[in-house]
C-alpha cells in the first residue's frame, strides 16, 4: 500500500494491491495396493487438500479490457459542467404518450369486443339457441378472449398507464427542484463525478498425473472521475431560457425521434441504443459559467476466481480402489488494486461510451411475450 497524506480534503495519491483467499480444506481419503516380496498388500493415504492451486490466477496480471484514456473520456462524459440532465423530457414524454395512446385505444377495443360477447350470452340463455345462432359459448370465451383481455389490461398498464403516472410524478418533482438548478449554476461550488468499466469472465482447466482443476474467472476494471467547479453564471434571461429547454426536455433530439418509433424499447431492453442517443445529442448551454478548482481521478481493478478441485479425477487414479473425498473441492480468490491521483482533465472532451448488449429482467421479459403473444393473436396497434 502506498498512500500519500496530504491536507483534509485534497484529492491525494494512493495506490492498494489486496489479495483475499476463501479456500478451505477438505479431506481426502485414499486406499489403493502396492506390490513389494511378500505380494500385495493395501496401502492407504489421508490428507487435506484446498482449491488453492485452481485459484492461483488471482496472483497473475490482470487482463486488457480497456484504455485508460478510453475510459476516462467516458467518465468524463457523465459529468459535463455546461450540460443540465433534465429534470422532465416532455419532448420524449410526448412521443411515448403517441405509443400509450395507440395501446389504450387497442385496450378499449378489446374490452368492447368481449363486452360485446358477454352481454349476447345474457341474451341467449340457452346453449341450443346460441349454437343455432352463431353465437360462441361461454366455454369458448373464456379459452380466448379473457386470454386477451388479461394480456391488454397487463399491456395496457405497463405500456400507457404506469409510464403515465410517473411521468406526472416527475414533473412535480422536477418543477419542485427547478429554483435548486438555477442556484447552483450561478453561484454554487460542485463536485462532478462521472465512471466508466468494462467486465469479462474466462475460465481455465488443468488436467494433471494427481488430479483435475479449474476456475471461473471473472474481470472488472472501474474508472472514476472527479472534479470540484465553481459555478457563476449571470442569471440573465437568456440563462433561464436555455435551462428551462433543456430541464424540460422542450427541443427534441435524435434521442427523441428514436423513442417515437415503435417498440424502440424492445430493442433496449436487448442493446440499450436509447441512452447512447440521449448521451450523444447533450447539448452544453453556452451561457453557464464556471471555474474548474481541481481534478483527479481513480482506477480499480477486480479479479475474482472460483476454483475447483476433483481429487477424483488423475492418470494415476487407476492404483487406488477407492477415493474418499468431495466431488469437488471448490474455494474462491479475490484481487483488488487501487489506483487514485490528480490529474487534469478538459471536462468538455467527453466520450458517450457505446451501447451495450445485454438481457432483459424478468418483468421487461413478461412485457416481450405478452406483446409477442397479441401480435401472433391478431392484436392491432399495439
Amino acid at each position: 500500500m502506498t498512500d500519500e497524506h496530504t491536507s483534509p480534503g485534497s484529492f491525494n495519491y494512493c495506490l492498494h494491491d489486496k489479495i483475499s483467499w476463501d479456500c478451505p480444506l477438505e479431506s481426502v481419503k485414499m486406499t489403493g495396493s502396492c506390490s513389494n516380496s511378500i505380494g500385495q498388500s493395501s496401502v492407504e493415504s489421508t490428507f487435506t487438500m484446498g482449491a488453492a492451486v485452481a485459484c492461483a490466477h488471482v496472483e497473475g496480471s490482470f487482463p486488457f479490457l480497456e484504455s485508460d484514456a478510453n475510459l476516462q473520456a467516458e467518465a468524463i462524459s457523465n459529468m459535463h459542467p455546461q450540460v443540465i440532465k433534465p429534470g422532465f423530457d416532455a419532448s420524449l414524454q410526448a412521443a411515448e404518450m403517441v405509443e400509450a395512446f395507440i395501446s389504450m385505444k387497442a385496450l378499449v377495443n378489446r374490452v368492447r369486443r368481449i363486452k360485446s360477447d358477454l352481454d349476447r350470452l345474457n341474451k341467449w340463455n340457452s346453449p341450443r339457441v346460441r349454437r343455432i345462432l352463431g353465437q360462441r359459448t361461454y366455454k369458448e370465451i373464456t379459452l380466448r378472449n379473457w386470454a386477451d383481455l388479461a394480456v391488454s389490461l397487463d399491456l395496457g398498464y405497463t405500456l400507457a398507464l404506469k409510464p403515465t403516472i410517473d411521468a406526472t410524478k416527475q414533473l412535480v418533482e422536477a418543477v419542485r427542484k427547478h429554483a435548486n438548478v438555477v442556484k447552483r449554476v450561478t453561484s454554487e461550488r460542485v463536485t462532478l463525478h462521472g465512471v466508466s468499466s468494462r467486465k469479462s469472465t474466462r475460465s481455465s482447466f488443468q488436467p494433471s498425473y494427481t488430479h483435475h482443476w479449474g476456475a471461473s474467472i471473472e474481470d472488472e476494471v472501474e474508472v472514476r472521475v472527479t472534479a470540484e467547479v465553481q459555478y457563476h453564471s449571470p442569471l440573465t434571461n437568456e440563462l433561464l431560457d436555455e435551462l428551462d429547454r433543456a430541464y424540460y426536455g422542450l427541443v427534441p433530439s435524435i434521442s427523441t425521434a428514436w423513442e417515437a418509433l415503435p417498440l424502440s424499447f424492445i430493442v433496449d431492453m436487448f442493446w440499450n441504443l436509447g441512452n447512447y442517443l440521449a448521451g450523444v445529442s447533450k447539448r452544453p448551454l453556452a451561457s453557464i459559467q464556471y471555474t474548474v478548482i481541481s481534478t483527479g481521478w481513480s482506477k480499480t481493478n477486480r479479479m475474482t476466481v472460483h476454483g475447483w478441485v476433483d481429487p477424483c479425477k488423475g492418470s494415476d487414479r487407476a492404483a487406488f480402489r477407492t477415493i474418499e473425498a468431495p466431488s469437488l473441492i471448490t474455494g474462491s480468490a479475490t484481487r483488488m488494486t487501487y489506483l487514485r491521483e490528480p490529474k487534469a482533465f478538459d471536462l468538455t472532451e467527453g466520450k458517450t461510451p457505446p451501447p451495450d448488449i445485454g438481457l432483459p429482467s424478468l418483468p421487461q421479459a413478461k412485457t416481450i411475450a405478452e406483446i409477442a403473444y397479441a401480435i401472433t393473436d391478431g392484436f392491432k396497434n399495439l
